[in-house]
């Protein structure tokens, strides 16, 4: 029987290189998705537009899903639009974090935790009939990628970076997968992450 419970492994110790490779990786993800939010945000707000405050308020009318009855359905259109409204939301909320937090672990770790709570909001958008199982597909996708990120986050404050490059590796890929399969979908705004 393996003892999982016994004393860890002893830790190498992470070279500068390492140090200043990993820095970079994370750098690169926070610059690309802080450009990709500030570019959302200037298609949802033009200049001169008001942007919503991030305070905890009200919900939003347009997020919340409209009351169809099961036999009338839901249209496609519909739901990408309330779907895309909740990205253009996250996406928002993660230009700022990464303004406030800039290229650290710790603002690797609020993407991570904004596009978790995507997710958890996105499953709650009621869906057309008919089109469960690709969406499902497109959620999945970006939970596995966020599951992997979660992983890199702890491999990286516990100096595993064989492991951090991995699950860092997984966080792209799925995330990627999941861009192509929202894109394909037909959404506008999600899937652009």
């Amino acid at each position: 029987m393996i003892d999982n419970y016994g004393p860890p492994p002893p830790r190498k110790k992470r070279s500068f290189g390492e140090v200043v490779k990993s820095a970079e990786v994370i750098v690169s993800l926070l610059v690309g998705l802080g450009a990709i939010g500030a570019f959302l945000v200037s298609l949802a707000f033009p200049p001169g537009t008001p942007v919503p405050p991030t305070s905890p308020g009200p919900p939003s009318v347009s997020a919340q899903p409209d009351p169809v009855p099961p036999s009338v359905g839901r249209s496609k259109r519909t739901y990408i639009a309330e779907a895309d409204a909740l990205c253009v939301a996250a996406y928002a909320q993660n230009g700022q974090a990464h303004q406030q937090y800039g290229a650290s672990i710790d603002g690797v770790q609020q993407t991570n935790a904004i596009l978790e709570s995507l997710a958890g909001d996105w499953a709650g958008v009621v869906r057309p009939s008919g089109d469960e199982d690709a969406i499902d597909e497109i959620l999945d996708l970006l939970r596995m990628s966020t599951d992997a990120g979660a992983k890199a986050i702890f491999a990286y404050r516990n100096g595993d970076n064989a492991s951090y490059q991995r699950y860092v590796a997984q966080c792209d890929h799925y995330l990627k997968q999941h861009d192509q399969a929202a894109r394909a979908y037909g959404h506008k705004v999600c899937g652009q992450c």
